[in-house]
């Protein structure tokens, strides 16, 4: 959600953001305090590099899909290069899980957030438009 935002609506998602929310993920998941806001951090970084390509691709889904992977690919290996330390067992497949899982799901997500601003305007017949 945060890179979507962050795309979309970029003066009101930022850095600012992504480091307010990976320090509340840390918190939550009782992790070492910076380690989740970097990672965020970067991930804004690289998709404020390429938004421009996605807004203008917005409406035709593989290539658009194809910019994501880089997001997403970028986020997976910021995330274990900065969690390699802190991996045990199989850690390393349920961040690769997560990112197939935030690919496939972008258009879905695409779609029911753009939702409103696709349907028609009210009309209403008992009341004159101003």
């Amino acid at each position: 959600m945060l890179v979507f935002w962050h795309i979309y609506q970029p003066k009101w998602v930022g850095l600012g953001w992504a480091f307010a929310l990976g320090l509340g993920t840390d918190l939550f998941l009782n992790q070492n305090l910076g380690i989740t806001p970097m990672v965020f951090l970067g991930v804004i970084a690289i998709s404020h590099l390429v938004r421009s390509r996605i807004i203008w691709l917005s409406g035709d889904t593989p290539y658009e899909l194809l910019w994501i992977f880089q997001i997403y690919l970028a986020d997976f290996v910021l995330n274990l290069l900065i969690h390699w330390p802190y991996l045990t067992g199989l850690q390393w497949t349920w961040l690769l899980l997560r990112m197939v899982l935030q690919i496939a799901l972008w258009p879905l997500l695409s779609f029911i957030l753009f939702y409103p601003q696709k349907l028609p305007p009210n009309q209403d017949a008992n009341r004159p438009v101003l």
